[in-house]
């Protein structure tokens, strides 16, 4: 299952219906910057580009070089405090490694891989998105001082399976049968917060049951 079919999967979306932006307005933005987008990027912005629920990059015309003209910049979020991109040396690549960068024009603050892989990176974001606010059942889980239990975090570990490929800072990702995510935190004190997250009410009861802890807040199940 490609990264496309697993944000379909998550989401509930069906195979048969297109949320992305046309052919033709994709190689018009290829031809405007002289460049061929990789191809993992360019059939994203074709399946789901127009899909605001899930999508968080730039419009393909806005999509630009950083200042130092090294990096390929499609995405900009916190008010441009941070973007992400690719190296101009991958853009014959397939499926290139994506950087991110604080303080874009400030180059003295240098590019750091986030993902090995744009299609790791872009399955990320939807799951970034599906927990902030696009999945319909979530819940959250937070210790403000302390750690939470590691027989908790050893439970999550034990009945979900965990996503690789994804280098976010602090963060782990687990899946329940690609329907459902969770979200872990972890700072120098250990695991800090969970976060839970799916378009399946039986899947959202399911995760309730096996990580038992009193969720600060949660949606969609009374």
């Amino acid at each position: 299952m490609d990264y496309l079919q697993k944000i379909r999967l998550l989401y509930n979306l069906s195979d048969n219906k297109n949320f992305g932006i046309k052919n033709n307005v994709l190689v018009s933005v290829e031809n405007n910057l002289g460049i061929k987008l990789p191809k993992i990027l360019y059939d994203y912005y074709l399946q789901f580009g127009n899909n605001k629920k899930i999508n968080k990059l730039l419009p393909p015309s806005e999509i630009k070089y950083s200042g130092d003209g090294e990096y390929l910049i499609f995405r900009e979020w916190d008010d441009k405090f941070v973007v992400s991109a690719f190296h101009k040396n991958d853009l014959n690549k397939e499926n290139p490694k994506v950087f991110s960068k604080f303080y874009p024009d400030n180059l003295t603050i240098g590019w750091h891989m986030v993902s090995e892989t744009m299609d790791s990176f872009l399955l990320s974001m939807a799951y970034e998105k599906g927990l902030t606010n696009g999945l319909e059942f979530s819940a959250g889980y937070y210790i403000y001082d302390g750690k939470i239990e590691i027989s908790i975090i050893e439970t999550i570990k034990k009945n979900f399976i965990e996503i690789k490929g994804i280098l976010y800072e602090n963060t782990q990702y687990f899946t329940d049968k690609d329907i459902g995510i969770i979200e872990l935190t972890v700072d120098p004190n250990g695991y800090s917060s969970i976060i839970i997250g799916t378009n399946n009410e039986e899947t959202f009861k399911n995760m309730l049951n096996k990580i038992n802890v009193k969720w600060e807040w949660g949606t969609g199940i009374e």
